[in-house]
């Protein structure tokens, strides 16, 4: 076992002139020394390039693409320029603490783990903080309870068990060669990410700080909340892990809800409305499960209506308030 394994922090960015200090400055000053530090322009037009330009150095390699490949895109152009034995994904608009991969690598090793999955901070542009990624109870996971994991909280509570990609660190040999990120899925390619990687060996959910995370209204997570689209993205997803779900015997299948008023006795709908991501508009016994189908206005808020299937009960350790 290689106890001083390489990593490679990649930075992709794009029009992030205001915010990539704070992320450059505390990617640089990691305590782990077999690390490098890559910058990956997405063809920035706001003067973001040229001031990476002005201000390399020995602490980190600027690269540009040829065009831009959208979000997902640069993520899988890094994936492919990376040689490193774990590589972190550190969105320029974020910031890391100073023993992230040290810990992270820690963890890896001890646990023989394919990636860590930190604790991160929530900060909004109003100045409110919040925890993310603190779900799931601190420990070693196999694919099979992740899955279950994910769709259960995710569709019954509306949250993401999983920390943010900058405060993952996650195994390099098997994002070059299998799990890289599906930019179809719009929103949920880092999920779906973390989901493919989790079959490849085991994850470490840790108890540690590992990053802290901007949340402000250009982020593309903000606009498809906005536009709505977060609802066909989550879609595509569910649609992708269906047969999976399937198979560990999740649901119950719905073949039709066309009468509304059951919604409010015994299950919850996910609806959209503007500035508002997706979540339960009701704490029911069941949930209801976006598989697409019509829509209905009521009360100036637009209500998407699917035919679906109910979350069966689970007995996972997890932590939901």
């Amino acid at each position: 076992m290689n106890l001083n394994p390489s990593v490679e922090i990649f930075i992709p960015i794009y029009n992030r002139i205001d915010y990539i200090d704070r992320a450059l400055k505390s990617a640089t000053s990691q305590d782990y020394e077999n690390l490098v530090v890559t910058v990956s322009d997405n063809c920035s037009n706001d003067g973001t390039y040229e001031y990476l330009k002005s201000i390399e150095s020995n602490k980190f390699t600027l690269k540009r693409n040829e065009k831009n490949l959208g979000i997902f895109g640069n993520f899988n152009q890094c994936i492919m320029r990376s040689k490193a034995d774990y590589v972190l994904f550190l969105c320029s608009d974020d910031w890391i603490e100073t023993s992230f991969i040290s810990n992270s690598v820690h963890a890896i090793l001890k646990n023989d783990a394919t990636y860590v999955s930190s604790i991160c901070i929530a900060n909004y542009h109003n100045g409110e903080v919040a925890d993310i990624g603190n779900i799931m109870e601190f420990g070693v996971y196999s694919g099979e309870i992740l899955l279950k994991a994910w769709f259960y909280v995710s569709f019954y509570y509306g949250k993401n068990i999983f920390s943010y990609p900058s405060g993952s660190l996650l195994n390099g040999k098997h994002l070059r060669n299998e799990v890289s990120f599906d930019s179809l899925l719009g929103d949920p390619a880092d999920i779906d990410m973390f989901l493919r990687l989790s079959f490849k060996g085991r994850a470490v959910f840790t108890e540690y700080l590992g990053a802290n995370i901007f949340i402000h209204d250009n982020q593309e997570s903000a606009k498809s909340a906005i536009d709505g689209s977060i609802l066909n993205s989550q879609q595509l997803i569910l649609e992708k892990y269906r047969p999976k779900l399937a198979k560990l015997n999740l649901f119950d299948d719905l073949d039709c809800l066309s009468n509304f008023p059951i919604i409010k006795y015994n299950i919850s709908v996910f609806i959209w409305r503007k500035n508002t991501p997706y979540f339960p508009l009701t704490k029911c016994k069941y949930a209801f499960i976006l598989l697409g189908c019509y829509k209905r206005i009521v009360n100036h808020i637009k209500f998407t209506i699917f035919k679906g299937f109910v979350i069966k009960e689970l007995n996972l350790k997890f932590k939901t308030k």
